[in-house]
């Protein structure tokens, strides 16, 4: 009877001791704002407008942005906003969908701290841009 009761006692503490997956939160989920620009590895200068421009993800699968542009007296105007959904894909792997033209695209995203950046290569150019948690 005691090497049942030891058993079962094992066997309660084995999985009561494992954690979910489930706990963990995506690295993405967030508010980000646009830090950094790049391209072929120079600095693309931000303006104070561009550094205004921030996407947001949520915890359950759906995103939004804003950008934005400098008007004729340096006020900063909205030039888009979007939503869509996201999927993480693994190995930073992350899938977008637009919901205004359903359009979907997939991006690898490298997170470091309170930033992360993906890089896009366009032909001959490499483009990456920065963005900062708030």
């Amino acid at each position: 009877m005691k090497k049942l009761i030891l058993l079962l006692s094992v066997i309660t503490l084995t999985f009561s001791s494992c954690s979910s997956d489930d706990d963990s939160q995506d690295s993405i989920i967030g508010i980000w704002n646009y830090y950094q620009s790049f391209e072929n590895d120079e600095e693309y200068e931000l303006d104070s407008c561009d550094k205004q421009d921030q996407l947001t993800f949520n915890s359950d699968g759906t995103y939004s942005s804003i950008t934005y542009y400098s008007g004729n007296d340096d006020t900063c105007m909205v030039d888009y906003e979007s939503t869509g959904t996201w999927v993480n894909l693994g190995d930073n792997i992350y899938e977008f969908t637009e919901n205004e033209d359903d359009y979907t695209s997939t991006a690898t995203i490298i997170f470091s701290g309170n930033t992360f950046y993906f890089i896009d290569e366009d032909g001959e150019d490499t483009y990456k841009e920065v963005y900062i948690k708030n």
